[in-house]
């Protein structure tokens, strides 16, 4: 008996440690359900678009909008920082990795007002991690300019270029005066 015990419990061992952990690549696959991607759903977004199928526009917006945040959640639970507290020393280590993450960031006047314009090194092409990190850097250099005004906005924003990044959208432009975004245009 003593001998099945143990059997059992190298089994039971055995299973923890060799059973699967979901990655986080795969966590947020899950969230696109019922589509496999980001990508499959904003084509759903296009098509319907283009068939004039409001219905199926506004579902779509409602998942885009809530899979954003979700990835923004995923963001920072996966990077080794959270979002830049006030205090000035990580305000200062954060705003000298700007330049790690972009060739430059300005406040430029457009039509429809100011905005802050970023050019991402590598397309924006990053992972999770480094996507909030480049974040961080934004918020850092920026969010105490008089322009900067709606945080929340301006960070789904900034996450919605960074999930499109495949060069289609640079430079990316952050519109303070915006207080929601299309998840799939960043608009």
């Amino acid at each position: 008996m003593k001998r099945f015990g143990i059997c059992l419990l190298i089994l039971i061992a055995g299973i923890t440690i060799f059973s699967p952990v979901p990655s986080l690549a795969q966590e947020l696959n899950n969230i696109y359900a019922p589509f496999e991607s980001f990508e499959e759903m904003r084509q759903a977004y296009l098509q319907a678009v283009e068939d004039g199928d409001k219905e199926t526009q506004e579902w779509l917006i409602e998942l885009g909008e809530s899979t954003l945040d979700k990835e923004i959640e995923f963001a920072a639970s996966s990077s080794s920082s959270a979002i830049v507290p006030m205090a000035d020393p990580d305000e200062t280590y954060w705003s000298g990795q700007f330049p790690n993450y972009f060739f430059y960031g300005r406040w430029i006047d457009r039509e429809a007002g100011i905005s802050l314009s970023l050019h991402p090194r590598n397309g924006g092409i990053w992972v999770l991690s480094d996507a909030n990190n480049a974040w961080n850097t934004v918020f850092a250099r920026f969010h105490r300019n008089s322009n900067w005004a709606n945080s929340a906005s301006m960070q789904e924003q900034f996450f919605c270029h960074w999930r499109l990044a495949s060069g289609i959208k640079l430079p990316w432009n952050l519109e303070p005066w915006k207080t929601s975004v299309n998840p799939y245009t960043c608009n």
